[in-house]
């Protein structure tokens, strides 16, 4: 059987902070019709516990509004958004960075649990030689010039899962 991939990201409150906490994560199904995207309520205490690049380049991108929610309530969404995509087909997280995204969706499926069908491992990009990953890295740069913003979590798992389609030798626009 085929996995079905999902592509994942995660915005967090920084590198070198102390006891880093989820800011948001977004996801975005294989065939790109399906997405999901959840943040943290934004508070003067999230604020002041972001690295100052984070406070610069993460939480100016936040929607806040009906996509902020506690972390309990994000990972209840997550387990119903992912039971809902693909119920015959194993399930499958792709990330660019599955450490560190790993242990925050690690976290929040944790809350109600994992979908029957979906691998529990955060698995991370592959490409299916050097000059795919160049097609990779050159998508996900005109990608993230052309109208997704970097370190938006949707649209951070929107480019990689473009990238990936190209990294893979989809021919076709992507656009």
């Amino acid at each position: 059987m085929r996995p079905y991939r999902i592509f994942a990201d995660t915005e967090f409150t920084g590198l070198g902070v102390v006891n880093p906490k989820l800011v948001s994560v977004g996801c975005i199904d294989q065939a790109g019709t399906n997405t999901f995207y959840a943040e943290v309520p934004y508070t003067r205490g999230l604020v002041e516990s972001c690295h100052p690049w984070v406070r610069t380049n993460v939480l100016p991108h936040l929607e806040r509004g009906e996509a902020a929610m506690a972390e309990d309530e994000i990972g209840r969404r997550l387990h119903a958004w992912l039971c809902g995509l693909a119920p015959t087909k194993e399930l499958v997280l792709i990330s660019d960075s599955p450490s560190i995204d790993g242990l925050y969706l690690h976290s929040l499926l944790q809350v109600a649990g994992y979908p029957p069908n979906m691998d529990r491992k955060i698995r991370p990009m592959k490409m299916p030689s050097p000059a795919g990953w160049q097609r990779y890295h050159t998508a996900l740069e005109r990608a993230q010039k052309r109208k997704l913003h970097a370190h938006h979590a949707l649209d951070d798992a929107r480019a990689n899962r473009l990238a990936w389609l190209a990294g893979q030798g989809f021919e076709g626009e992507l656009w």
